[in-house]
């Protein structure tokens, strides 16, 4: 179930007054949504990722990257990205 309140100023009223239970939750005008069971999806874990090479010089040097043995309740929905982060220059990075 999930509470729901129809403004946010209830809804902050609603954890100031720190319910005990769904009946005071209730009281305090708060509504309960039923929801259909489900699984709440962790974070993947186990896994290992590679680069090839492990060293080399931004723009000349091209990177390939490789996952394996990750564990996640829905496997085939893993998806992965690569960020540009801003470095100083002439910076070193090392495992």
């Amino acid at each position: 179930a999930v509470l729901q309140t129809s403004t946010e100023e209830e809804m902050i009223s609603l954890q100031l007054a720190r319910p005990e239970n769904l009946n005071q939750a209730l009281a305090l005008g708060a509504k309960a949504v039923k929801s259909l069971p489900f699984v709440a999806d962790g974070p993947p874990s186990g896994g290992l990722v590679q680069s090839s090479p492990q060293s080399g010089y931004a723009v000349t040097t091209s990177f390939s990257g490789t996952t394996s043995a990750w564990y996640d309740e829905d496997a085939s929905s893993l998806t992965f990205a690569y960020y540009l982060l801003p470095l100083r220059q002439n910076i070193t990075l090392s495992s």
